[in-house]
C-alpha cells in the first residue's frame, strides 16, 4: 500500500488516508514522507501500519543516530530533523490547549535534556539471557549492545552485566530495573520462578559485591532487599538526602534540576514563604527550595515516601520548617488549609489529580506551580483551574523523554 503522510498524531504516529478517507497510523514516518507500508492491526478505532519502504523522504527527516531505531521499541522520534522536533512537541501543547480554550500567547520555554541521560532503565531478557527492549507493539526481544539515551554510570555497568548473564543460569530472570542515584546504582532482578534458591542468591550476592551495586529481587509484585552495598542518595538543593529503595524519581537528574530551578524563581518573584507540595513524593522539590522558605508542609499518600521526608529533615536539623504528612489525596485532598498557603506545588500522577485540582481552583487567591508528565491529564486539570479564573502566566516544556513524544510541564499559574 502507497501512502503519503500529511499529519503527526499527538502520539507522533505518522497519519495518513486510505481511498476511502479513513486515517491510518504508521510509527517513525513524517510529514512529507511517501512511503509503502502493511496494515498490521485494525479495528473500529483505528488503523495501525508499519514502513515497508521510504519511497521518497521528507525534508524534515534526518537519519537516526541508533543502529536499533528501525526495529527498537524504545525510541520513536530519532528520524525527526531537530528543529522540526521541538516546533512538534511545542505544537502538540498548543493544540491541546486550543482545543481545551485554553489561552495563552505568550512564547513556550523550552528546554533540552539530550542523550545520555536517563537515570532509569528497564531491560528486558530472551530465553538466552541477551539483554534488550522490546520492538514496538511487540514482545520480540531487540537484542542491544548500548543505548544512546541512558547517563554513564549505566552505561558503563552494561557490560558487566551481560558478561555476568551470559554465564548465569536462564529462563529464572525476566526483567532488571536499573536506576543510577548519586552514590550507587540500585538493580532490581525480577524473576520469572517463584522462589529462589541458596545457590542462585548466593551467585547475585557475589555479582552485586564485585559490581559494587545494591541488588533486589522482584518476585510477583513484592520487592526484597538482597545486598545493600550503600544507602541510595540524592544531591536536592543543598541537602544529600537518603532515599528509599524503588521509588519514584524524575527520569533524568537534569530534568529535576530544571523544574527546581521554575519553582524557585518563581517563589522567589512572589516572596512566598508558606508552601505546600502537593503528591510530594520523597520531597525532590521541598528540598530544592528548603533554604529559601520559612514553612514547606508537604503532602503524599505513601507511608514510605513521608517517612523518608521527615527523617532527612530531621537529619539537617530542618524539622521545624519541611514537613510531612501522609493523606489520600484522592479521597481526602488538602482543602480548608489550602489558604494558608502562600505557594502551592502540585505534582500529580500520571492520570491527573481532578479531586486535589477542583479544591485549589475554589481559591480566591493563589500562586500555584503545577508539574506534569502527561499531556491529556495536564490540559484537563488546567481546564479546571481556567474555569476558575487561574492565569496561565509560564509555560516551560522540559524535553527529558528524549526521542520520545512525552514531555514534561512546568505551567505557573495566578488567581
Amino acid at each position: 500500500m502507497k501512502l503519503n503522510i500529511t499529519d503527526l498524531s499527538n502520539q507522533a504516529l505518522g497519519v495518513a488516508r486510505d481511498a476511502q478517507n479513513n486515517k491510518i497510523f504508521i510509527p517513525k514516518s513524517i510529514i512529507g514522507d511517501e512511503i509503502e507500508a502493511k496494515i498490521i492491526k485494525k479495528n473500529s478505532k483505528f488503523t495501525l501500519a508499519k514502513i515497508e519502504k521510504i519511497i521518497t523522504k521528507s525534508q524534515f527527516r534526518k537519519e537516526p543516530e541508533c543502529q536499533y531505531f528501525n526495529d527498537c521499541g524504545g525510541c520513536s522520534l530519532q528520524h525527526l530533523e531537530d528543529d522540526f522536533y521541538q516546533n512538534y512537541k511545542i505544537k502538540n501543547i498548543q493544540k491541546l490547549l486550543s482545543k481545551a480554550s485554553i489561552s495563552y500567547l505568550k512564547d513556550i520555554n523550552f528546554i533540552a535534556i539530550g542523550k545520555n541521560s536517563r537515570r532509569k532503565v528497564k531491560f528486558h531478557l530472551d530465553h538466552n539471557n541477551n539483554i534488550g527492549f522490546f520492538e514496538q507493539n511487540s514482545n520480540n526481544l531487540v537484542k542491544i549492545d548500548h543505548c544512546l539515551m541512558l547517563e554513564g554510570k549505566i552505561s558503563n555497568f552494561y557490560d558487566k552485566l551481560q558478561q555476568f548473564l551470559n554465564n548465569f543460569d536462564q529462563n529464572i530472570i525476566k526483567s532488571i530495573e536499573i536506576c543510577s542515584f548519586d552514590n550507587v546504582l540500585d538493580v532490581i532482578f525480577e524473576l520469572k520462578i517463584k522462589k529462589t534458591t541458596l545457590k542462585i542468591e548466593e551467585k547475585l550476592i557475589l555479582f552485586a559485591k564485585k559490581c559494587q551495586i545494591n541488588l533486589n529481587l522482584k518476585i510477583s509484585q513484592d520487592v526484597t532487599p538482597l545486598i545493600q552495598i550503600e544507602k541510595p542518595k540524592l544531591q536536592l538543593g543543598n541537602f544529600l538526602i537518603d532515599i528509599p529503595n524503588n521509588i519514584f524519581l524524575q527520569a533524568t537528574k537534569k530534568a529535576l534540576n530544571a523544574i527546581n530551578n521554575e519553582i524557585l524563581e518563581f517563589s522567589r518573584k512572589v516572596k512566598a514563604q508558606n508552601i505546600a507540595d502537593i503528591y510530594a513524593g520523597i520531597g525532590s522539590y521541598s528540598f530544592g527550595i528548603a533554604d529559601d522558605v520559612q514553612k514547606i508542609d508537604a503532602f503524599e499518600g505513601v507511608d514510605k515516601m513521608t517517612d523518608s521526608i521527615n527523617q532527612n529533615a530531621k537529619k539537617y536539623n530542618i524539622s521545624h520548617k519541611l514537613k510531612a504528612f501522609k493523606r489520600d489525596l484522592f479521597k481526602d485532598p488538602v482543602n480548608e488549609e489550602l489558604q494558608n498557603y502562600d505557594l502551592i506545588i502540585i505534582n500529580p500522577p500520571r492520570n491527573g489529580a481532578g479531586s486535589q485540582i477542583d479544591k485549589i481552583s475554589k481559591l480566591q487567591k493563589a500562586n500555584l506551580i503545577m508539574v506534569s508528565c502527561d499531556f491529556n491529564s495536564f490540559v484537563r486539570d488546567l481546564k479546571i483551574l481556567n474555569l476558575q479564573n487561574f492565569q496561565l502566566q509560564k509555560l516551560t516544556l522540559i524535553d527529558q523523554f528524549y526521542y520520545s513524544h512525552h514531555i514534561e510541564i512546568v505551567a505557573i499559574l495566578k488567581k
